[in-house]
């Protein structure tokens, strides 16, 4: 799984921003196709080329989605008209460390409480997370929580979170 994941990432990087969603649309057909091939031939009830396929097919869609151009607000303002201005917004002050608040993010993530998350936002919303950019870093792709994250879970850190439940709701 990591080697066709590096494979996609560095074939990403060096493709200009138009053809990005174009070549991801071509592994997923791709995918779909060798795997349809692999069906006909496979009868094992626990074959784990189709773990494997399903692991590499929801990471290629997940790049699609984030490939997809995202809708633009249009917002047209009238002269003479009054500018509403809103009070800025008080951070939320975190009382733990910067890899504590990453690992939260992770977890929830990892449990079905929140789609995908933006570490610009949570910069924007919690106090201790400068660098937290830097720290949210996945690292190779792991099943349980969707990368390896080595800023994070470094050796001689204490996981805090790891009693997260999943969520029921989550399909």
């Amino acid at each position: 799984m990591v080697e066709i994941q590096n494979k996609i990432f560095d074939q990403l990087e060096t493709l200009p921003s138009e053809s990005k969603l174009t070549f991801l649309e071509w592994c997923n057909n791709m995918m779909d196709m060798n795997w349809k091939r692999h069906k006909k031939t496979c009868r094992a009830m626990d074959c784990a080329q189709d773990k494997g396929y399903t692991r590499r097919v929801s990471l290629i869609r997940t790049l699609i989605d984030e490939a997809k151009p995202q809708p633009v607000l249009k917002v047209e303002i009238l002269e003479n008209q009054p500018v509403l201005e809103f009070p800025s917004t008080k951070k939320i002050q975190w009382l733990g460390t910067q890899k504590e608040l990453a690992e939260l993010f992770i977890r929830l993530r990892a449990k079905g409480w929140i789609t995908d998350f933006e570490p610009e936002t949570i910069k924007e919303c919690f106090t201790k997370s400068d660098s937290i950019h830097q720290i949210l870093k996945p690292g190779e792709y792991t099943e349980d929580l969707g990368g390896t994250f080595e800023q994070v879970f470094t050796p001689e850190y204490v996981s805090k979170f790891h009693g997260v439940l999943p969520n029921p709701k989550r399909n």
